[in-house]
């Protein structure tokens, strides 16, 4: 069995098709343009392996990286009061659910060789001197 690398996790995440996405970038973006919100990108990739036996090179390594959807600008649905407005913690439920079905319907092996984990959660990301809102999915999965 060959292993995935993590240039074609990235690739993949990258390439997953996220309802509601408008622009989909190969690796993290210098700086976005409101009018392709909400983008896609892949970042943070890490990857470890064990030694099985002195014999061996090692097995499936531990894939992992990040599928990054920015939503829209931090202080777009800021209220007076600087709380997260119900509107936009909406949309960004929505776009959980829509990062979710997305990796739910990739086939085991899709993005690894093995089966896939996921957390998916909302943060507050900065790209270049901007902060977003951004709906960020951390998957692992071996080799």
């Amino acid at each position: 069995m060959s292993t995935t690398t993590i240039a074609t996790l990235m690739s993949r995440l990258a390439a997953l098709p996220v309802k509601s996405v408008k622009h989909q970038y190969k690796e993290p973006p210098r700086s976005i343009e409101k009018g392709r919100l909400p983008s896609q990108f892949p970042r943070l990739p890490e990857m470890d392996d064990e030694v099985l036996t002195f014999q061996a090179n090692g097995g499936l390594p531990t894939l992992r990286g990040d599928l990054v959807v920015v939503m829209e600008p931090y202080a777009e649905n800021l209220n007076a009061a600087n709380d997260f407005s119900p509107i936009n913690f909406n949309e960004a439920v929505a776009m959980i659910d829509n990062v979710d079905a997305a990796l739910r319907t990739t086939r085991p092996g899709t993005l690894t060789e093995g089966l896939a984990s996921w957390t998916i959660k909302l943060e507050q990301l900065t790209i270049n001197t901007e902060m977003f809102w951004a709906v960020v999915a951390s998957i692992s999965g071996r080799g």
